[in-house]
């Protein structure tokens, strides 16, 4: 009999960081919700409205830009968020019908606008990815 000891391979794998504010990672976290997520209410975003906006934001929206923060909405949509101060921007994004409201607010001025997207066209999404880097060079 042998004195030798079996022990199990160490595999050390190196973390990795994944930024919050990532579009891919955020959005399959959204695919966890399920009906009534809201105390009940919560309509769950439809997994392939979700696969689309995934989608969308890799091939049409530059890494370069500002992440927005996601969040669903009772009805099953999802909110984009981005803080550029001191501008306060929103897209309410309908995963069916692949449009956006834009909504943005300048806190110190009160100058507001908002626009209906289609989603399905590139120029709408240039027009968000111009909209956005105007704010930031406001700030710069």
């Amino acid at each position: 009999m042998s004195n030798d000891v079996l022990v199990p391979e160490s595999r050390t794998e190196p973390a990795a960081i994944l930024d919050p504010l990532d579009t891919r990672v955020r959005i399959e976290a959204l695919k966890l919700l399920e009906k009534g997520w809201l105390d009940g209410q919560g309509v769950a975003p439809p997994h392939d409205g979700l696969d689309w906006l995934a989608d969308a934001f890799d091939s049409l929206y530059p890494d370069e830009s500002p992440l927005p923060y996601l969040f669903p909405t009772p009805e099953g949509r999802l909110l984009a968020e981005w803080s550029i101060a001191p501008w306060a921007v929103s897209l309410e994004i309908d995963l069916v019908a692949k449009s956006g409201r834009w909504h943005s607010l300048n806190m110190d001025t009160d100058f507001e606008e908002t626009r209906d997207l289609d989603l399905t066209i590139p120029t709408d999404w240039e027009w968000i990815v111009e909209q956005l880097h105007n704010r930031v060079a406001e700030n710069a």
